[in-house]
């Protein structure tokens, strides 16, 4: 069965290290990437919780990827000759 991978909102090493120690133990079968290993940069944690900057990060992730797989979408068509795309948004 393969990893899943699953992309960590955050470039702490000490905490991916901890998470992933725990993913282990419990035979979780999850690899965990940090955000930097896809060049996505960290989210301005201006919130006024743990749960706020929880949610800021997430959302940074959601555009961040919502964007990159558009731009991957376009290029796909383009390569295969289809000059107009739809997008549902």
């Amino acid at each position: 069965m393969n990893k899943k991978q699953w992309v960590l909102a955050s470039n702490n090493q000490g905490k991916l290290a901890e998470l992933q120690q725990l993913f282990n133990k419990n035979a979780l079968d999850v690899e965990l990437i940090p955000q930097a290993k896809l060049n996505i940069d960290d989210a301005i944690e201006d919130g006024l919780s743990f749960v706020e900057n929880a949610i800021i990060k997430a959302r940074a992730l959601r555009t961040d990827f919502k964007s990159r797989s558009r731009h991957l979408f376009r290029s796909l068509c383009w390569r295969n000759g289809q000059k107009q795309t739809r997008f549902s948004q």
